[in-house]
């Protein structure tokens, strides 16, 4: 049996965004600030109001960790976890799908997809690396987007995120 997320009135409409297959942020109606995970109120400026945007589906892995123990049930390790980084500027922790998780890195662009892994439960996880277009053919179940999230800023590119950094240039034999 897989774990079940617990489900409370703060993030009732979050889950129930899933079982739709959509990943549902809110945004306050006062200051207009994204926020996940769910809360009652804006932590930017206090307001009590929101409503929801659906997101791209589009993100870059922002930190991950390979699971190779304890091991679990419902789990068959190793398996990636990833804190990823949504287009929409907010981060979420889900399961890195699609690709070795030792082939997991930092600025790797996924995207969303949809698994039931279980008749009445459907869990947000996220796509590695080259994929084929939903419409057209997938190896995944229930793609929302096809392909990887594109970088404008980098010609589809994700950027290397130790570049510019001295240690990560230095890690990477590259001079400062």
């Amino acid at each position: 049996s897989h774990p079940r997320p617990v489900i409370n009135r703060d993030n009732a409409g979050f889950w129930a965004g899933v079982a739709d297959r959509k990943l549902l942020i809110q945004r306050c109606t006062h200051c207009a600030t994204l926020r996940f995970p769910w809360l009652p109120g804006c932590n930017h400026c206090g307001g009590d109001g929101w409503d929801t945007v659906e997101a791209t589906g589009h993100g870059t892995v922002f930190s991950y960790v390979v699971m190779h123990h304890p091991p679990f049930p419902a789990f068959d390790p190793p398996y990636a976890v990833g804190l990823i980084e949504l287009a929409e500027g907010v981060r979420m922790v889900a399961g890195v799908v699609g690709v070795p998780p030792e082939k997991v890195r930092i600025g790797m662009p996924v995207r969303l997809e949809f698994r039931t892994v279980e008749e009445d439960l459907v869990l947000p996880v996220f796509h590695g690396g080259q994929a084929e277009d939903p419409i057209h053919g997938s190896q995944a179940e229930d793609s929302i987007h096809g392909g990887q999230a594109e970088d404008p800023t980098h010609g589809g590119q994700a950027e290397d995120p130790t570049h510019g950094n001295q240690a990560g240039d230095l890690l990477n034999g590259r001079q400062p």
